[in-house]
């Protein structure tokens, strides 16, 4: 049981009341409040070189820590995230995710990403903690893709995700707005 928490430091503020047991029938109620400066995560994830802006959270956890029941919102804000593994960095991410009994649900989660914009919105519907049902729409414009050094895309999609999971239907266009391809020439090899 925690009575009361309070955490604060460099880049991290985090406030706890409640208790969970680790299993059983009977559930408690854990009260959480953060607000975190997504730098703190550089030392821990070997995937980011770099990352910036907040993570914000206001949740109440009832349940289990075997099953929990999140309800109330984690939020992003201005964040950047790039590490050796990104095609490119995500860059202004920003946007709020509700927890209710059974559903999460986002009216925008937006980010730059290839100079273009991408935006996710929708609900996704959990039984028992697992996902079940999906209505999400994806929105992309001026995307600009790299495929190896000697392709580049601009592309941009309107998409939705709707139905249960895992077989959701998806519906919607990807728009290739530009293609250009330039071959990588060693002009040694031309003369042998």
């Amino acid at each position: 049981e925690v009575r009361s928490l309070h955490l604060s430091g460099s880049g991290l503020e985090l406030e706890a009341t409640g208790s969970l047991p680790f299993e059983g029938s009977t559930g408690g109620r854990l009260s959480l409040t953060s607000s975190l400066d997504l730098a703190v995560l550089l030392p821990f994830y070997d995937v980011l070189d770099r990352a910036s802006g907040r993570l914000k959270a206001r949740l109440d956890v009832a349940g289990t820590l075997e099953r929990p029941v999140p309800t109330g919102s984690l939020s992003v804000e201005d964040a950047l995230l790039d590490g050796p593994e990104f095609p490119t960095p995500i860059e202004k991410l920003a946007g709020t995710v509700s927890f209710h009994p059974g559903e999460v649900r986002s009216d925008g989660v937006s980010a730059r990403i290839g100079g273009g914009s991408v935006a996710v919105a929708g609900v996704a519907a959990l039984a028992e903690g697992e996902l079940r049902r999906v209505d999400l729409t994806l929105r992309a414009r001026d995307l600009e893709l790299e495929s190896g050094k000697d392709l580049q895309v601009k592309a941009g999609a309107d998409l939705a995700a709707k139905g249960e999971w895992p077989t959701p239907a998806v519906s919607g266009e990807v728009r290739f707005d530009d293609v250009v391809y330039v071959p990588s020439l060693d002009a040694t090899e031309l003369l042998k």
